[in-house]
């Protein structure tokens, strides 16, 4: 590492030194300096945390060889701004830097939120830090941090910074690279020395891109291939930076493809030639489609050598079972998978709370206890799995990001494992609201009433607990909880819900009795109290009865169905199932969101408001009245009606429709064929007078 904290009282405080010029040295605090010049990457590389409180000493004793002053530049563009420390070597240092880091389950930034805009994409910025929503001032130019919370928030490309006057609100110093991928990522400054303007940030982004598609082509399968994304009317290849393993688990999953075998960069294998896109993608793993992953501007000649682009070979189908082996009872041991008629384990790359969470709920047991991992002995059969990348919310592990081990190599030697509640919630209640659907959330566990921690809870999670109760949409939920706290445990550390299941049992979490987490961080929920009143559906303006454009019968009111951009939420396959069920159509063909000319002329317009950029007349925005309507819908597939499924109030953004494509005729019979009896066989159904397989992709 280019740092060290020397002298402290633990490894992660003390005097602050950089290597520069093959010397350590410690770093002067100068009457221009706004910031430390290093990063929250630098700091988590040494095993430490970003929340530091720093102070200034006075050199004394034994005085080092060397001190360290450096100069500070920052230097923007539209949409993007950059700061470099240039180190030098001083004789002399009045002051030196020491730091303490603070960071821990209470002392970290949590969540962020833009407030009094438009739109979720806009209006003063505050994060959740220290059980309570505080304002930020970025240094040392507030756009970098602009930029990270615009990528966080799901809301594309940073515009313009927001200078709002101070008040009586607190305010945290955060500063930025403008590289991270969230808040949590960039350094917060507790009691620190330098000198700061007192004005708030907030900030405009654009609005959020609509989904795009995604292929891959040149393979020899449909699982196979060069990676391709269509925007702005066109297919473009994609550049990875790094292995681009998280990219292509997301592909993979993306289109059903199974695991991921190989990823592969370069034109040695297929032909590469064509545009590349010049915007890099920063992919988890775990996200359901490529889409949804954060993107950073790069410059325009990014990605337009042909040997820098991506190809993947997914494996085509996923692993069809799991189980726990070697533990004291059936709900903890290390996981195998079963795949090639062969039972085998997981290597423990990326394993965490979010893949046991999914471990625990596939195989019926209550919430994780524990993530970790084992040595195994040589006789331990193959190791099927490695790169597993789940969100929490998935139905089972065969619908996470993965990479399928051929070679059955797991360089660290060590498997994954979990440990699971041998029971979950039997019951769940909202408490001391002023309507029984409204309260501080308590779950019913071991013959005791317990609350829920809030850190990381989102609408997806609410809109499970007003299906529950009977009590309609999610209308809020907040993290400063309003209700009151608790008096017993705080039961459940993280829910995951993906919105759509009917309880929160079925949902993914985490208990643990080594995590922090106050009675002052319990969840309060606020439902609609009555149903969402979706009391029919349509499909309008389309070829025939079972084609067009989604709208949603509610309040005497028939409103254009749209898909929540701003919470990642769009109208899928399993709403748009539930949708040709509803209507008594046959199986779903198509669904994706469309604009005319006259919606895409209102996009147009909100991404250019707010800039000097000139609009051509054929872009004006033109005054198009439409309704809309409000409702978020999270459905299994499962459902008759979209009645049956979670729902929330959502922020409007009329730009866009949902277009559902079914087919005018159901399944006309079932049959089991080639089989040992008539009781079994490969599943065959007629559909169109032909019959036909299954796909087992769920």
């Amino acid at each position: 590492s280019r740092i060290r904290l020397v002298d402290g009282d633990s490894p992660c405080s003390g005097r602050l030194e950089i290597y520069h010029d093959n010397t350590w040295g410690p770093v002067c605090s100068q009457p221009s300096s706004h910031t430390l010049p290093v990063t929250g990457k630098d700091l988590k590389q040494m095993g430490c945390g970003t929340v530091l409180r720093i102070s200034t000493e006075t050199p004394s004793g034994e005085i080092p060889k060397a001190f360290m002053g450096y100069d500070s530049m920052c230097e923007a563009v539209p949409g993007r701004a950059r700061c470099q420390h240039t180190l030098k070597q001083v004789e002399q240092c009045k002051m030196y830097f020491t730091v303490k880091d603070l960071s821990s389950s209470d002392s970290a930034i949590l969540d962020v939120r833009l407030l009094d805009g438009k739109t979720p994409c806009d209006g003063i910025l505050e994060v959740y830090f220290n059980h309570m929503w505080q304002r930020v001032r970025g240094e040392p130019v507030d756009e970098t941090v602009a930029e990270v919370v615009c990528r966080q928030l799901g809301c594309g490309l940073f515009r313009h910074a927001l200078r709002i006057p101070p008040n009586e609100h607190r305010f945290l110093p955060i500063v930025c690279t403008g590289e991270e991928e969230n808040l949590s990522d960039c350094l917060t400054y507790i009691g620190n020395p330098f000198n700061y303007t007192s004005h708030h940030l907030g900030m405009v982004c654009s609005v959020p891109d609509v989904p795009f598609k995604t292929r891959l082509v040149g393979g020899e399968n449909s699982c196979a291939g060069k990676v391709e994304v269509f925007v702005r009317d066109s297919w473009k290849m994609i550049c990875p930076e790094g292995q681009g393993t998280q990219i292509a688990a997301v592909v993979c999953r993306e289109l059903g493809c199974g695991s991921v075998v190989d990823v592969v960069t370069g034109s040695h294998i297929w032909n590469t030639l064509g545009s590349g896109w010049n915007r890099a993608l920063l992919c988890q793993g775990s996200e359901r489609q490529l889409s949804h992953c954060n993107k950073l501007w790069r410059r325009y000649s990014y990605c337009e050598n042909p040997e820098d682009r991506l190809g993947v070979i997914c494996s085509g189908s996923a692993v069809s079972q799991l189980r726990l082996v070697g533990g004291s009872h059936s709900c903890e041991g290390t996981v195998e998978v079963y795949h090639n008629n062969t039972w085998g384990t997981v290597c423990d790359h990326d394993w965490d709370i979010h893949e046991a969470a999914v471990v625990c709920k596939q195989i019926g047991c209550g919430p994780a206890w524990e993530a970790g991992s084992g040595a195994v002995s040589g006789d331990s059969g193959p190791v099927w799995l490695d790169h597993v990348f789940c969100s929490g919310t998935e139905a089972d592990l065969s619908l996470c990001g993965s990479q399928l081990l051929l070679q059955n190599q797991c360089r660290t030697g060590r498997r994954a494992t979990v440990k699971c509640s041998s029971s979950g919630l039997s019951s769940m209640r909202l408490v001391h609201g002023s309507h029984p659907c409204e309260g501080r959330l308590e779950v019913y566990h071991d013959n005791i009433w317990s609350t829920v921690c809030n850190h990381y809870w989102d609408f997806q999670d609410a809109a499970v607990v007003c299906k529950q109760l009977g009590c309609g949409s999610a209308m809020e939920t907040a993290l400063s909880n309003p209700f009151g706290s608790g008096s017993g445990p705080v039961w459940l550390k993280r829910v995951f819900c993906s919105g759509s299941e009917s309880y929160l049992s079925q949902c993914g979490s985490w208990t643990s009795q080594q995590f922090l987490c106050s009675t002052l961080d319990d969840v309060g929920v606020t439902c609609s109290g009555v149903d969402t009143g979706i009391s029919s559906v349509r499909l309008a303006d389309g070829s025939r009865r079972c084609a067009g454009r989604l709208e949603l019968y509610s309040n005497d009111t028939w409103g254009r169905a749209q898909s929540d951009l701003y919470g990642r939420a769009e109208w899928n396959l399993p709403e748009a199932a539930v949708v040709c069920k509803q209507l008594k159509c046959g199986p779903l063909l198509k669904v994706n969101p469309e604009q005319d000319m006259k919606e895409k002329r209102t996009y147009d317009e909100k991404l250019f408001e707010g800039t000097n950029i000139f609009l051509p007349e054929d872009l004006l925005l033109e005054n198009i009245h439409v309704e809309y309507s409000p409702w978020d819908i999270y459905c299994s597939g499962t459902e008759s009606s979209i009645s049956q499924c979670g729902s929330k109030i959502m922020t409007q953004d009329p730009y866009q429709h949902i277009y559902v494509q079914c087919s005018d005729s159901g399944v006309s019979g079932v049959r089991l064929v080639d089989g040992d009896s008539s009781c079994s066989g490969r599943v065959e159904v007629n559909y169109s007078n032909t019959w036909g397989t299954v796909c087992d992709y769920r």
